[in-house]
């Protein structure tokens, strides 16, 4: 995907209704990772992430929804996770629906 498809994807999230349970797949998808990418690292996010409710795709993102005005706190742990660190991750992010950290 090219930046402007990226660009195009996430304001589509932002335009619908937050969904905090199929945000992590969502902003994957607009990413532009595949379906089969998607649901394997949903899939492996328990394991995978140290953060609960983190969803960790290798060497690219940890994030993670977080209680409404907990969005400093949960970017927090997501700095802190050894497991950000050990996957080589590039990006974190934090939300709550509302407010979007990274």
């Amino acid at each position: 995907m090219n930046p402007i498809e990226i660009e195009e994807a996430l304001s589509r999230i932002s335009r619908s209704p937050f969904d905090g349970e199929n945000f992590p797949a969502s902003f994957l998808e607009a990413l532009g990772n595949k379906p089969t990418v998607i649901q394997r690292v949903i899939a492996g996010s328990a394991r995978n992430s140290d953060v609960e409710g983190g969803v960790l795709q290798y060497k690219n993102i940890h994030l993670a929804v977080s209680e409404s005005g907990r969005t400093h706190k949960k970017l927090k742990e997501l700095r802190n996770s050894q497991k950000t660190a050990k996957s080589k991750v590039r990006f974190i992010l934090a939300t709550d629906g509302e407010f979007l950290e990274a």
